[in-house]
């Protein structure tokens, strides 16, 4: 029979997320169908889980089974698309900034025209979002969740001077449009211009493709020379 080496982090963070979901040991074991004695083992590092037994407490305890046994440093699913989300919002101000630099866009302002239960229309005028969704996954959708998606990393509101509004729950996104600045350095003169919010989406994408279709070929050629 194989002894397998005992794994102390399996214990550490099984407590850990005990601790964070504000459960005892008793009630893990109530509901995953096994001893208290079982859990206070893992816990004190003189049992291991086994992969069974992690997804079974990764589902109570609403974690990643692979955090418990010591083999991703992400907790829950959330935090992952957190990070994710973070990714994107990174990427998409990079080439925003870009695109300011190399042309004369400016990305001004966001303008939302939300529609109410009572059948009134709201426009509501909001900043540069961190994240670009399609406009399939915008238009018709709830306007919290929009807005939730469109500006989680910041305040929507935050340093761009405009007036917040009171959206009734229950709203949904009529139509969503970019208000782009056309700026011309020679002068010195910028041109204001609302814009469909799906162009400026597209040109984003466009400069993701072309950017990945370069460093594509960049890497052929280093890898030609070096072979």
């Amino acid at each position: 029979m194989i002894k397998r080496e005992l794994n102390k982090e399996h214990g550490e963070r099984l407590k850990e997320c005990l601790d964070d979901a504000g459960m005892t040991q008793k009630e893990l074991a109530e509901k995953a169908n096994c001893t208290p004695q079982f859990i206070s083992n893992v816990i004190k590092g003189k049992r291991n889980m086994s992969f069974q037994t992690a997804e079974i407490f990764a589902e109570i305890l609403q974690v990643r089974s692979g955090y418990l046994l010591g083999t991703e440093l992400t907790k829950t699913d959330k935090e992952i698309e957190n990070y994710e989300r973070t990714s994107i919002a990174v990427r998409n101000n990079a080439i925003l900034d870009i695109l300011e630099e190399t042309s004369n866009i400016r990305v001004y302002a966001t303008i939302v025209v939300i529609k109410t239960p009572d059948g009134n229309i709201i426009t509501d005028h909001i900043g540069v979002p961190e994240l670009f969704l399609p406009p399939e996954c915008i238009i018709g959708k709830k306007a919290p969740d929009i807005y939730e998606c469109l500006f989680s990393l910041n305040d929507p509101h935050f340093d761009y001077g405009y007036e917040e509004i009171d959206i009734p729950d229950n709203s949904f996104v009529g139509d969503i449009q970019s208000a782009v600045a056309i700026v011309d350095p020679k002068l010195g003169t910028r041109n204001l211009k609302v814009v469909p919010y799906d162009l400026i989406f597209d040109l984003i994408y466009d400069i993701v493709d072309y950017t990945e279709y370069k460093c594509n070929r960049l890497e052929k050629a280093i890898l030609s020379e070096t072979y």
